[in-house]
């Protein structure tokens, strides 16, 4: 199991409880008998009814009292484009089928606020076709962004944080002005872990203060985090994609938990100007979408250095290459019921798609790499510069502010403590140590990278089992629906390459959806 709140950062921490339990001579248990136990207290508080406020859909309420048409919102971003080229349906349409399917959604408390401009930008958009004026992929497609990155007033952006709840910023994260520029329409905000999920451990994966506990879209599984709300309402179909943001996990955890699409970029080519930060050596954004190509079109808006229109897409991109499947796992490889037949049928899929896979292993010096101190080292700096930069739109100017606040009152403003906001107020590195931690450990994961790739073209593992690699080596990755455990649970394959090669990250993965049995 993995929790994706920064890694594997608690999966260690648990691990440690677990040893100790067994030296103090509690009653012996297996490491899988635990990890199932904590899998089910972990649903247990997901699942615990939240006293936040319903969103307020009044603004809206003519519009979608009158609106009656139905819209077939699992289609792809393509599809939509072509359905309101050829005027099946308008953007404002479009953007109303969403909110009335987050209006029936609001028990899994995945959106934490609405844009009360949407329809307005909607209609723009909607003129702008008539016109003839097509600004780019995304013309006229609402998103929702996880609510760490930022986005100018009306909207707030809160971190799911109460000390946030009135903060407002004068301009858009430069990804989300990017965004836009490509046309596309903020729909809203999704809930996420606190903080990102760096705030206390262990923590409730998908809760924070503002928005509750956010529920995983297939049941009563773990939604995991922090991008909880953008990949249960990708799921939901709540918008034609969201946004999430990953330090270590949190994209490709939830969106493997959830069954859908999740792409990390390679570490600096997206702008994280404007999104709320961890650690600056390993923060990222990237997309969570219902298919390959969608996340390849949300990514190549996100900045400009990519370009998806240019990609030659093909159900026989895997054909001849070979794929290394990552057979040494951090925990022992049968460590969740039906982990075996998940294996075996994805080994399946990439052989029907013409692969051939060989059984290759990670290092485990990379797989053991503890980045928790490189979190401590540069959480305060870098969120102290970020409240800093919101000027009047601050309610407070510091993390030991934050701190004091929520100290007043720990059951409504922190009901699971704030530990980890604690120890990186204390924590005083200089810049240079701090640097040098980063550089050994990136060269670390990145040399167990390079070793497995030889000989192979792409590498595979279930869900977040190569996290803490992928992170600390800053390069891409991709998980892609794989099937379900026999209680129904989403299981994703991720899909690893060199920083350079996105491409052909975005290529394989595609061949493998369209391959999957």
């Amino acid at each position: 199991m993995k929790y994706g709140m920064m890694g594997l950062a608690l999966i260690g921490f648990c691990m440690l409880i677990w040893m100790q339990r067994q030296d103090q001579g509690g009653q012996p248990m297996t490491m899988d008998q635990w990890m199932e136990n904590q899998v089910e207290a972990q649903v247990a508080e997901e699942r615990t009814t939240s006293n936040t406020q319903s969103l307020d859909f009044s603004v809206f309420g003519e519009a979608m009292e009158q609106q009656t048409k139905k819209i077939d919102l699992t289609m792809s971003i393509a599809e939509l484009q072509a359905a309101l080229d050829t005027g099946r349906f308008t953007s404002e349409e479009l953007a109303i089928a969403y909110l009335k399917e987050i209006e029936k959604t609001q028990a899994y408390h995945v959106v934490l606020g609405l844009n009360p401009k949407v329809l307005e930008e909607a209609r723009l958009y909607d003129q702008a076709r008539r016109n003839g004026i097509h600004l780019g992929d995304l013309h006229g497609i609402p998103i929702l962004l996880k609510d760490n990155i930022g986005t100018k007033a009306p909207l707030k952006t809160t971190a799911g944080a109460d000390v946030l709840k009135t903060a407002t910023r004068d301009e858009d994260a430069i990804l989300v002005q990017q965004l836009k520029a490509e046309g596309a329409i903020i729909l809203g905000k999704t809930n996420l872990s606190e903080w990102a999920n760096f705030m206390s451990q262990p923590s409730i994966n998908g809760f924070s203060t503002l928005g509750g506990y956010t529920r995983n879209a297939y049941g009563d599984f773990d939604v995991s985090g922090s991008s909880a709300g953008s990949a249960s309402g990708m799921a939901l179909h709540l918008a034609a994609a969201t946004l999430g943001s990953e330090t270590a996990g949190s994209i490709i955890s939830p969106a493997s938990q959830n069954g859908v699409v999740g792409f990390k970029p390679a570490w600096g080519r997206v702008s994280t100007e404007g999104v709320v930060p961890i650690a600056r050596s390993l923060d990222v954004v990237g997309p969570i979408t219902g298919c390959v190509q969608d996340a390849a079109l949300i990514y190549s808006g996100m900045q400009g250095g990519f370009d998806a229109r240019g990609l030659e897409w093909s159900k026989d991109a895997l054909k001849g290459k070979q794929v290394g499947f990552v057979t040494n796992h951090m925990l022992e490889e049968d460590i969740r019921e039906g982990t075996d037949a998940i294996t075996d049928q994805v080994k399946f899929d990439l052989e029907s798609a013409g692969a051939e896979v060989i059984e290759i292993s990670i290092d485990q010096e990379a797989v053991a790499l503890d980045i928790l101190p490189i979190l401590f080292n540069e959480m305060k700096p870098g969120l102290n510069a970020y409240l800093e930069s919101l000027g009047d739109g601050a309610p407070v100017k510091t993390l030991a502010e934050i701190i004091a606040y929520n100290q007043k009152d720990l059951e409504n403003r922190a009901p699971y403590g704030q530990t980890l906001l604690e120890q990186s107020n204390q924590t005083e590195t200089s810049e240079a140590d701090a640097q040098a931690l980063v550089e050994k450990n990136r060269t670390i994961a990145r040399n167990a990278l390079e070793k497995a790739l030889k000989g192979v073209d792409v590498i595979v593992s279930l869900g977040t089992e190569l996290t803490t690699v992928y992170a600390m080596a800053g390069t891409p990755a991709l998980t892609i629906p794989a099937g379900k455990r026999e209680s129904g649970e989403p299981v994703g394959a991720t899909f690893l390459m060199r920083e350079n090669e996105t491409a052909d990250l975005f290529l394989y993965g595609y061949a493998y959806e369209q391959n999957r049995k």
